[in-house]
């Protein structure tokens, strides 16, 4: 009888350390131990372990330190809080294509979430708050096909912008027109054009 209240309890206590220190939600713990959700909501309120008060600090805490929410050697993200975050994203582009009629297939676990833009070299973001240059995004490699397995790839949000819609050839020529304003080249040598020739006045008068 004893034993069986010695087990009752360390399970309680890994049950709120699991809440408050891996972040599980009250649903994950359940389908863990095979109770159900208000029993452990019930084991929660008994010792005193403010559910929601919880969630709120785990997420300060993961704003506060972006290295602990991705592993570059693991595609799977190990933060709970990340891994709520990236399904949620993953469900508004999900319901944002199907609305828009592109292909959607893929799954979560079909993308690579990298610590840091493969290209920028910036550390990725993967939590809420404000949207900024280093927030990731979904980036596809081929866009006349649609989410697809091997066609998407994580990126940062500023190289997405700064990949645009452009083709390869286009980001080409964008790439040569910076080098020549680097280089301090006028804009009329850049642009090449001459200047604009006012119309003598008879032609003005024709062109009415």
């Amino acid at each position: 009888m004893n034993s069986g209240k010695t087990r009752d309890v360390a399970r309680d206590t890994e049950i709120c350390r699991l809440v408050r220190e891996e972040g599980l939600t009250q649903a994950e713990v359940a389908r863990r131990f095979g109770i159900c959700r208000q029993r452990v909501h019930d084991i929660l309120v008994a010792y005193g372990v403010n559910y929601k008060n919880e969630r709120r600090l785990l997420f300060l805490r993961a704003a506060g330190n972006p290295q602990l929410l991705a592993n570059s050697n693991d595609p799977n993200v190990r933060s709970s809080a990340a891994r709520r975050f990236i399904r949620n994203r993953f469900h508004m582009l999900q319901c944002s294509s199907k609305s828009k009629g592109i292909e959607f297939t893929i799954r979560v676990n079909d993308v690579v979430y990298p610590k840091r833009c493969p290209f920028l070299r910036i550390d990725l973001k993967y939590h809420g708050g404000i949207k900024g240059d280093d927030s990731f995004t979904y980036l596809r490699l081929d866009r006349s096909k649609g989410y697809v397995p091997g066609n998407v790839i994580v990126v940062s949000s500023r190289f997405r912008r700064l990949v645009g819609d452009g083709t390869a050839n286009e980001h080409h020529k964008i790439a040569k027109f910076l080098d020549k304003v680097e280089a301090g080249v006028s804009a009329e040598a850049i642009l090449h054009v001459q200047k604009w020739q006012l119309p003598a006045p008879q032609e003005q008068s024709e062109l009415g």
